[in-house]
């Protein structure tokens, strides 16, 4: 049996927790639910702490469900992949592919901006209640957290905003950005280009990125700039 909680948070992210087993079974009502998600949202996490068991059908569709997502152009992610709840050899495969979001960055990302647009809960008997709410519009500021999508190759990681001026975004991220890269940065329904002008460590695991904005990609994104102090 396998029960689906889709959470609908700051009206543009999905966190979508699976509970019981992805199996052979079961796959089928998890790519229908996935497809209406990846339709709906612009941000994808899939919490695995309630998934107690993955069989080759089930690592099978998640690998399925990344790559309809990104041909979609939508950011997905994985949460609470841990040793105790899944075969090391699942792990292995899933972390290749997929972006690791961890407890830290989760809770920023999914950080209630007024109230959400409600909360889907589905069942494989297909039964789902819904709140509705009218979503918050999502502008640029410092201490917002933006999906970075490298181009063209398409990795994906997440940066957190530290300055925004008219055309300079100052943020700190997990991975590093080589120079002269151009990136993709989306929050809320807002898109972005820019180019990486400088990349460097900061402590053991974090780095520290300035990126220039790309033909106006930017201003025009988000009307006026808010200014860290």
């Amino acid at each position: 049996m396998l029960h689906i909680i889709v959470e609908d948070l700051r009206g543009y992210i999905a966190l979508v927790t699976p509970q019981g087993h992805l199996t052979l079974s079961e796959i089928a009502f998890f790519r229908a639910t996935m497809r209406t998600v990846i339709q709906d949202y612009h941000r994808i996490i899939i919490d695995l702490g309630g998934v107690y068991k993955i069989d080759a059908a089930g690592l099978g569709e998640l690998l399925t469900t990344y790559a309809v997502a990104i041909s979609a152009k939508v950011f997905i992610g994985l949460t609470n992949l841990t040793r105790h709840s899944h075969d090391l050899t699942v792990i292995a495969k899933l972390v290749t592919i997929f972006p690791i979001i961890d407890q830290e960055t989760l809770s920023r990302e999914t950080r209630p901006e007024g109230p959400s647009r409600g909360q889907a809960a589905r069942s494989a008997d297909g039964t789902a209640e819904t709140e509705i709410y009218l979503p918050n519009e999502s502008r640029l500021l410092s201490g917002e957290t933006v999906a970075i999508k490298v181009l063209p190759a398409g990795r994906w990681c997440f940066g957190e905003v530290l300055q925004v001026s008219v055309d300079q975004i100052i943020l700190s991220c997990n991975r590093a950005l080589l120079r002269g890269t151009e990136v993709e940065l989306s929050w809320g329904d807002n898109v972005a280009i820019a180019v990486v002008e400088s990349c460097n460590a900061v402590g053991e695991k974090g780095y520290r990125a300035v990126l220039r904005e790309r033909n106006g990609s930017l201003g025009n994104a988000v009307g006026d700039l808010d200014s860290a102090a």
